[in-house]
């Protein structure tokens, strides 16, 4: 859920934003934003050992033992109070059980090797590379709207809590707020038969705006490519946090999402980019940049 409970526990760094923006030759009358996050995570240890079947069953069982202990420790509370009191035998067996659950609260502190910083070649160096891409296309075909400003947004902090959208729309908040602005999130280009629109976010309890996915529902159609509409079941995108702040913002992301073996391991480098995703991913997004030009932030697109 992102929340920054944790925060004391960890030292303070510093991250950096990088901002490019191509003004309109006239009044600035709306805004669209791409960003792509410059970060990467830390290596998840147990994909890079053993793909999903081992994240998700070393994660599932240290969650199930979490469940576990807060069942029985609710129900002991209610039978015998909130000292425990003295427990029948059948009940001390469901206590002593909670023991087979001691190696995944073990293992589960060895999640990420904080040692190792993956080389973020498709999450998401793709989605950074595309935002700069849009802009260096305006600059190369000498195109600049009369009343549409275009930025490239490159935020860091995305793997540690979305920090970096979310401190970028904090500071520009009133100049956002002036004019209709809508916000690109791109994240991990890759997987071409995966590629969609994020329309619920951080696990499923922020909603999108429906506007913006609209927007790059149609331009993926005119582009060749029925965008369908998922959700962020665990986890987030930076979408979310610019969601939360009340800046119209969706996703377009291409990943398997039953999690890849590359996914926040050292396996994501160049070697597995693939450049037909990359390059469907800018016709959409050129597309919606010329469509939210002409047309604006609508519910639907014809």
């Amino acid at each position: 859920m992102y929340w920054k409970f944790l925060d004391p526990l960890f030292p303070k760094k510093t991250s950096a934003n990088v901002i490019g923006t191509r003004k309109p030759t006239g009044e600035v009358k709306q805004r669209i934003i791409f960003s792509g996050h410059v970060d990467s995570a830390f290596e998840w240890r147990f994909m890079h050992l053993g793909g999903k079947a081992l994240f998700f069953g070393g994660s599932g069982y240290a969650i199930a033992g979490l469940l576990y202990l807060f069942v029985i420790s609710i129900v002991q509370t209610v039978l015998y109070g909130p000292a425990g009191g003295e427990v029948g035998a059948v009940f001390s067996g469901f206590r002593w059980a909670e023991l087979a659950f001691v190696p995944a609260f073990i293992l589960i502190m060895f999640f990420s090797d904080f040692k190792h910083p993956v080389p973020g070649a498709n999450d998401n160096l793709t989605g950074s590379v595309a935002s700069i891409a849009i802009l260096k296309y305006l600059e190369d075909n000498n195109i600049r709207f009369e009343n549409t400003e275009v930025v490239a947004a490159t935020v860091g902090c995305e793997e540690c809590g979305l920090r970096g959208a979310e401190a970028y729309i904090k500071a520009h908040k009133a100049e956002l707020d002036a004019v209709p602005t809508v916000f690109f999130c791109m994240d991990t280009l890759r997987d071409y038969d995966d590629m969609a629109i994020y329309a619920r976010d951080m696990t499923g309890t922020v909603k999108n705006d429906p506007r913006v996915c609209a927007l790059m529902k149609k331009a993926g159609a005119d582009c060749g490519v029925e965008l369908p509409y998922h959700s962020v079941y665990l986890g987030a995108s930076d979408a979310a946090a610019v969601t939360k702040l009340g800046v119209p913002a969706a996703c377009l992301a291409a990943m398997d999402p039953t999690g890849p073996r590359y996914y926040h391991t050292r396996r994501d480098t160049e070697e597995l980019l693939v450049p037909k995703t990359i390059e469907k991913s800018l016709d959409i997004c050129l597309h919606a940049l010329f469509m939210f030009d002409e047309q604006g932030l609508k519910e639907n697109y014809d």
